[in-house]
This record gives structure tokens, C-alpha cells and sequence, in this order.
């Protein structure tokens, strides 16, 4: 729009001064017709005496006309060229604005591409845990050799006691030799390695910033459970080790619980 403008203010402007150059160069005709009464003739010294002052007066003027003419042109024309850097140096700005706003979008969808593919793992991770819970719920009938401190004798005690987080119960109880259990529902080493399973789904949960208020409420529902196993000797891997301290500090809660339990089944066998 700008050079559209400065070309038509410079055709008007040249316009005129094409204007005023033939009027001036009329008037000096009309005046030197006036002055002299002379008109058309043969003589040629009139046409010399006319051509000398009209060389004399309206040249100067027509060269005055044409100088003024193109110091316009050229004004005109350093004008339209510092509009042009000036649009120039707006275009390279906004150029600079997009890249940064394209990097920035750039870096926005790449956040939110990782982001759904880290949700995308969480879900997959805790749907695998909501599955092995129900695939140990449905082995609740399954039993482990236990050696009872009441009976003083070993004996088959359904997982179900250990789902139930019966810890009064299990303050009886201690591993015991499997040898010396007839039992059809006797699955120690399954319900080791189903636990197994969900506990390595529950680290891989814990080491994901993203998961901590998930594996906090999971890890909770089921460290209980895995405390009462490991009393009887049925987890056959290293649990505590890898635990937050958080999940720590509730192991110290169950075993402080279970010494009062322990200590109080002592008290009544005394009696």
C-alpha cells in the first residue's frame, strides 16, 4: 500500500509541474506577444529575435521545471526505498516471531506427545496390577504350609487369610514344611511367583514421576498382604529393599502391630 501511495502522489506531482512548466512557458508567449505586437511573419530576424528570448526566458524556466522534477523523483524515490527497509526489517521481525512461535508449538507438542505416551504407559501398568489382583483373588482357595503356634502342628492355611489382612491370625503362624501337608490346594511356589509379578509392576509404576499418587494408593493396598507373606517365608524375592520410605515406615507400623500380637498370644499360652 505504501508504494502504491508514493506512486500516485508522484504522478500527480509530476503532473503538475508538466502543468505549471506549460503555463509558464504560455504566459512568457502571451506576454512577449503583448510586449512586442508582433505576430506571424517571413522575416527571419523576428523569428531569431523570438527564438532568443524565448531561449532566454522559458528554457531556464522548462530546466528549472525538469531539475525540480527529478530532485522530486529522486526524494519520492529514497522515500518509497526507506518504507521498503522499514517493511523490510518488519518482515524479517515477524519472521523471527513465527520461527519462535513455531518452535514453541513445537516444544508444546512434543510435551504433550510425551505426556500421552507416558499416561498411555501408566494405564497399561495399572490395568496389568488391577489384573493380577483379580487373578490372586480368584487363588484366594489356594493354600501355603504353615506351622501353627495354637495347634503346635503344620497345616495348610488358605491365601485368603492373607487377603483378609487377618494379622491377629497370622501373629500364630510361621513357615512351615511342606513335605508334611497333604493338602490338593498346596500352590507356594504359584502365589510366590503370582506376588512376584505384582510387585515388580508396582516398581516399575514407582519409577514414573508421573505415577506417584498411583503407586502410593496401590502400593498401600497391597503392602500389607506382603508383609503378612513374608512372615510365613512366602515371598521368594527381596520386597523390601527396593521400597519407598513411605512404604518403610508402614513395614515398621505391622511389625510394632504384630510384636503387640505376638506378645499377647505369649501372655495367654502362660496363663
Amino acid at each position: 500500500m505504501p508504494n502504491i501511495s508514493n506512486d500516485k502522489s508522484l504522478e500527480n506531482n509530476l503532473l503538475a509541474i508538466f502543468k505549471a512548466s506549460l503555463f509558464s512557458a504560455a504566459a512568457i508567449i502571451f506576454i512577449y506577444a503583448l510586449t512586442f505586437k508582433a505576430g506571424l511573419s517571413n522575416d527571419h530576424q523576428r523569428w531569431s529575435e523570438f527564438g532568443a528570448f524565448i531561449g532566454g526566458t522559458v528554457g531556464p524556466l522548462i530546466s528549472f521545471f525538469a531539475f525540480f522534477a527529478l530532485l522530486l523523483t529522486i526524494i519520492l524515490q529514497n522515500k518509497a526505498i526507506r518504507i521498503s527497509k522499514e517493511e523490510l526489517g518488519l518482515t524479517r521481525e515477524e519472521l523471527t516471531l513465527t520461527r519462535e512461535e513455531l518452535a514453541k508449538t513445537s516444544a508444546s507438542a512434543e510435551s504433550q506427545a510425551r505426556h500421552f505416551i507416558t499416561e498411555a504407559k501408566i494405564n497399561d501398568i495399572v490395568e496389568s496390577i488391577n489384573q493380577i489382583e483379580r487373578t490372586i483373588t480368584s487363588k484366594r482357595n489356594y493354600t501355603l504350609p504353615i506351622f501353627d503356634d495354637r495347634q503346635n502342628e503344620p497345616q495348610p492355611v488358605a491365601l485368603e487369610c492373607f487377603l483378609g489382612k487377618d494379622m491377629e491370625r497370622v501373629s500364630h503362624l510361621s513357615s512351615g514344611e511342606r513335605d508334611l501337608i497333604n493338602d490338593p490346594n498346596l500352590r507356594p511356589e504359584e502365589i510366590g511367583d503370582l506376588f512376584k509379578v505384582l510387585f515388580d509392576q508396582l516398581m516399575l509404576l514407582q519409577n514414573i514421576p508421573e505415577a506417584t499418587n498411583r503407586y502410593r494408593v496401590l502400593m498401600h493396598r497391597n503392602l500389607e498382604t506382603f508383609f503378612l507373606l513374608a512372615q510365613v517365608a512366602a515371598l521368594p524375592f527381596d520386597w523390601t529393599s527396593p521400597l519407598d520410605e513411605e512404604s518403610k515406615s508402614w513395614i515398621k507400623v505391622y511389625e510394632k502391630n504384630l510384636r503387640s500380637y505376638k506378645s499377647r498370644n505369649k501372655q495367654k499360652r502362660a496363663e
